[in-house]
């Protein structure tokens, strides 16, 4: 919250949605947080900073949720979690939909959650890689929730610079199938929308992960939590590439001020933005296709 003002900050809605995000990879960090918020808002009151009225820190809930640290999954575990959610969408869930999106999305980048619900139809373009033509993703933004204005999407990212990659093929098949399904009025529509949201809504991380929630209740797969899909993208690039360096550009990791991908894709005087690209290793993480001898080094 470092570029905002108390005042900017004192939206509940906003750092309920802040701290659900930061708990679904680190429970502890996000009560810690909830503590500290409580505390500095307190304070910020007892010195008439700001009024007791505009305190948002009685409208936040304590989080919750599992206290686990994220993991990645098993090839099996990756086909277990896509299965359930199909057949839980096949039960009459319209309104949650975009969850299997959503879920290949983000194991077919390794992007965090909010900023898997932030992509829009005109951040996938094409471009040529050595005469082959190749979908690349921009991801810059991630969806925030401010109690005057709900659900939006912010142009910046929770934390790291803008950057782009290469997506593989069979997550661009799942992509054109989605377009010719939902047939968007213009490419700056969300990609992921419920059936109940007007034109250029969008989804909030909390009604995402209360979604998964219902979607894991009572199954084999309920341990499973987005986030760790970002830790099963990192893993298997790591793992495939032996490239540390690869998985943490996949991920759009810092180095200092700059990114990852700026340290490791660009070369030296060049300023165009190349597209991270991992896609001969993302192929193997194929849902549909799992290669069946890789293993986790987790």
């Amino acid at each position: 919250m470092g570029h905002l003002s108390i005042a900017e900050a004192a939206d509940a809605a906003w750092i309920a949605d802040y701290l659900d995000e930061v708990a679904d990879s680190a429970y502890s960090t996000a009560y810690h947080q909830h503590r500290q918020l409580c505390s500095a808002f307190k304070v910020a009151v007892l010195g008439r900073g700001i009024e007791a009225s505009a305190n948002p820190m009685p409208y936040v809930p304590r989080p919750t949720g599992d206290s686990a640290q994220p993991r990645p999954l098993s090839p099996e575990e990756q086909r277990s979690v896509l299965g359930r959610i199909d057949c839980w969408l096949n039960d009459g869930r319209g309104e949650s939909r975009y969850l299997r999106m959503l879920y290949l999305l983000l194991l077919g980048t390794g992007m965090r959650p909010g900023e898997g619900l932030a992509v829009r139809w005109c951040d996938i373009t094409r471009e040529e890689f050595d005469g082959t033509s190749r979908s690349v993703l921009y991801i810059g933004a991630t969806v925030r929730c401010k109690s005057e204005t709900g659900t939006y999407r912010n142009a910046r990212r929770k934390s790291g610079n803008e950057y782009r990659i290469v997506l593989p093929d069979w997550l661009v098949t799942e992509l054109d199938a989605e377009k010719a399904r939902v047939s968007p009025a213009t490419d700056a529509l969300p990609v992921l929308q419920g059936p109940r949201s007007s034109a250029g809504s969008w989804i909030s991380v909390t009604n995402a992960r209360m979604a998964v929630y219902a979607m894991r209740n009572g199954s084999d797969v309920d341990t499973f939590r987005l986030s760790d899909l970002r830790d099963t993208v990192a893993t298997h690039i790591a793992t495939i590439t032996g490239d540390d360096e690869r998985a943490s550009a996949q991920l759009g990791h810092m180095d200092g001020r700059k990114s990852m991908a700026q340290r490791h894709y660009i070369h030296q005087g060049v300023r165009r933005m190349v597209a991270v690209d991992n896609v001969a290793a993302m192929e193997l993480l194929n849902p549909f296709k799992m290669a069946p001898n890789w293993h986790s080094a987790a």
